[in-house]
């Protein structure tokens, strides 16, 4: 599992969502084993998580750029962590 870089997260204004981006780390990251397959984001307030199950998970699926999370609250920050996997 590995973190992806340059995340960034822009809040909507109306609040209650907030749309996120970032950059996948290369497949030479992953040498030697299958390449990239999936993506975790993971949500926590107060700190940024540090591991995959550090906080609710808000997204995990195949290896996507951009995702939406729409369950979080007005008026709270938010740390997200990017987890790319390739198994």
């Amino acid at each position: 599992m590995k973190t992806a870089q340059a995340v960034i997260a822009v809040p909507s204004l109306l609040g209650g969502r907030v749309d996120l981006a970032w950059q996948n780390p290369p497949a030479t990251d992953f040498s030697g084993g299958p390449p990239l397959s999936k993506i975790r984001i993971v949500r926590r307030n107060r700190t940024f998580p540090l591991t995959e199950t550090d906080g609710d998970i808000i997204y995990e699926g195949p290896v996507v750029t951009r995702v939406t999370d729409s369950g979080a609250q007005p008026l709270t920050s938010w740390y997200y962590t990017v987890f790319a996997s390739d198994g």
